[in-house]
Order: C-alpha cells, then sequence, then structure tokens
C-alpha cells in the first residue's frame, strides 16, 4: 500500500476510473480500492480485494452515514458489526473513506 500512496498524488476534481480509494486503517476494512465508474448522485464504484475475494464497493463521500438512497445502495458495508464494538463504531464505505489519490499519470 505505501508504493501506491507514493506513486500518487490527492485528488482535485471528481474521481475517474483507475483512481486509488485509501480507507481508515482496520483489520477488516480494504486498504485501497480502484475506481471503476462514477455513477448518479456522487456514488462511486470501485473493487477492491476483500477476505481472498474481488468485490465491487460503492461509495458515496458526500452521504457517507447514507446506506440507501432512493432505493439503492449508495454505501456498501465495510465492516461486520460485533456485540463489543464501541456505540459510534463505523461500518460504511462512506464513513470509512480516507482519501482519494490519483496514480501519477
Amino acid at each position: 500500500m505505501d508504493d501506491l500512496w507514493e506513486v500518487s498524488a490527492p485528488q482535485r476534481q471528481a474521481p475517474e476510473p483507475g483512481d486509488l480509494m485509501f480507507f481508515k486503517p482496520t483489520p477488516t476494512v480494504p486498504k485501497v480500492c480502484v475506481v471503476r465508474q462514477r455513477l448518479h448522485g456522487g456514488v462511486i464504484e470501485a473493487s477492491c480485494v476483500t477476505r481472498g475475494q474481488v468485490r465491487t464497493v460503492r461509495v458515496a463521500p458526500g452521504h457517507p452515514n447514507l446506506r440507501r438512497q432512493g432505493g439503492r445502495i449508495i454505501n456498501t458495508f465495510l465492516r461486520t458489526k460485533h456485540p463489543n464494538d464501541p456505540p459510534r463504531a463505523r461500518y460504511l464505505a462512506g464513513q470509512l473513506l480516507w482519501q482519494i489519490r490519483t496514480p501519477f499519470r
């Protein structure tokens, strides 16, 4: 992950396919995803590897606390809820998004 961080720059415009999304470090959350496309309403669709499988993740940076909007999933769950989680634990992709970066092209 450090190499990806070093060969990229902070995102200055709307994310484009190939940009990198970094998430707040937690044991079960993917560290980085690759943007596939932008969807309606500012939702970003990305691919990442979690639990040994490639997975599609949706992130709505403008609405980090909403799971669904208009019946559509806009933030994917990245963490599983556990009984001993703190009261304000974060689970949704938008809540865990740290930074979007553009690889040097």
